[in-house]
């Protein structure tokens, strides 16, 4: 069950209001928690998602109200930021006849910008190491500014993947945690193409597993793909066709003269 840090500045304005109004064994009754959560919430310690959502029902707020917001920023342009980069987390699937359910993974990361790079195209090389896959060569590259992306291959075997990243995001106090988001793709245990989430924080900011999944929670990302989409509406699909070929013969046409 996903955990989360609660906001406990708004939940404590909430909590007082009820508290001039009933005892605190009513008040958990009211909100249908236990007293050991509620002391959670007003100290700001992680809870269960679904305790959020519940809590959130009965004081009718939203969710995101009760939850440590993220702020989301563009990517950094110093590539001292990318440099900086150590832990990996990512999620992939266990992949054994035992186990074919997704977890997340830790991993290590070496990054070392390459000379030569320009205002555009801002090269880096290095390394991911990690428990499940072992060791991956790696080429990365800043496009832009707007985004970066992380080639790796693996050392000894033919594995390799891509991960794109487009935007950083603080957490914890101050949002002194810069957090790169984004997303690798590959296979799953049925060589189905899939998608996954990756994030990157900095030397001596490692994540644990309450700020992942904050950062899961409040930065989502869009899986599934519009030729998914148009293949389960095979109506929707067979109005296009005909409209598409249609112009396609009247430019063909005016090509001709």
């Amino acid at each position: 069950m996903s955990t989360v840090t609660p906001n406990a500045a708004a939940f404590k304005k909430h909590y007082e209001k009820l508290a001039m109004q009933m005892p605190p064994k009513a008040i958990v009754a009211t909100l249908g928690i236990s007293i050991p959560t509620l002391n959670s919430l007003i100290a700001g310690k992680p809870v269960k998602l679904e305790t959020i959502r519940k809590v959130a029902e009965k004081l009718e707020m939203s969710p995101h109200q009760l939850i440590v917001s993220t702020t989301v920023a563009s990517l950094p342009h110093d590539p001292s930021f990318y440099e900086n980069l150590e832990f990996g987390y990512f999620i992939d699937h266990a992949r054994t006849s035992e186990d074919q359910k997704a977890q997340w993974h830790p991993e290590i990361i070496e990054l070392k910008q390459v000379k030569g790079s320009d205002l555009n195209w801002v090269w880096f090389k290095g390394s991911i190491k990690n428990d499940k896959h072992g060791s991956f060569v790696v080429r990365a590259c800043l496009v832009g500014r707007k985004s970066f992306a992380i080639l790796a291959a693996h050392k000894d075997r033919t594995d390799a993947f891509v991960a794109t990243f487009s935007h950083v995001a603080g957490i914890g106090e101050g949002s002194r945690k810069q957090v790169l988001c984004g997303i690798w793709s590959g296979e799953d245990p049925f060589s189905r193409l899939a998608v996954y989430r990756i994030f990157c924080s900095k030397k001596g900011e490692p994540l644990d597993p309450a700020e992942i999944s904050q950062i899961l929670q409040q930065n989502k990302i869009v899986t599934k793909f519009e030729d998914d989409e148009m293949a389960e509406k095979p109506k929707h699909l067979a109005v296009k066709q005909p409209v598409l070929l249609k112009q396609s013969r009247r430019l063909t046409s005016t090509g001709g003269e």
